[in-house]
């Protein structure tokens, strides 16, 4: 999946561009105060779609777990993670599909992003950068209902945490 729409947040970050390297970091904790975490820290980080801190909701078929994939409009993803940036593994087939993406609940400011089909390849849609650090929700949600669209994982610009699983619905179709 290729990304066809420039990314951006108004989220206020600094500007920056985020890192594009992997920052390896190690903290020796003390006895007189807790190791913490901070912007430097940073890098990006792969995590599998089938990470149970990752809420699928909707209707997903979930026979791989590792890769789920969902062919109705409204299907969406939902992570809680630590960083300044969030990327999508998602693959398409058929035709394009729209993706909009809602970041910390901001329904109104939420943006939406095209995925090309027919890629040779998985390809990271980056969905959010530019965000100052520390904890954020995204959701991404297909809005479109002309293919099916595979969930390969998420990469994070962060510190690779992810908070609890937002809590699914509490019906089942």
């Amino acid at each position: 999946v290729l990304i066809a729409a420039a990314c951006s947040d108004d989220g206020g970050g600094d500007g920056s561009p985020a890192p594009t390297t992997t920052v390896a970091t190690t903290t020796t904790p003390s006895t007189t105060a807790p190791p913490t975490t901070t912007a430097g820290d940073i890098g990006p980080v792969f995590i599998g779609g089938n990470d149970p801190a990752i809420a699928l909701i909707g209707r997903w078929d979930t026979t791989d777990p590792t890769a789920p994939w969902a062919g109705w409009a409204g299907a969406s993803i939902t992570a809680r993670f630590e960083g300044t940036g969030l990327g999508v593994h998602l693959a398409g087939n058929e035709v394009d599909e729209l993706i909009r993406v809602v970041v910390d609940g901001d329904v109104l400011g939420a943006h939406r992003l095209l995925a090309l089909a027919n890629e040779a390849e998985d390809r990271i849609i980056p969905v959010v950068e530019d965000l100052d650090f520390g904890w954020h929700t995204v959701e991404v949600v297909k809005e479109t209902r002309f293919a099916d669209l595979t969930f390969r994982g998420l990469t994070v610009i962060g510190t690779g945490e992810l908070g609890d699983a937002p809590a699914g619905p509490a019906r089942e179709i």
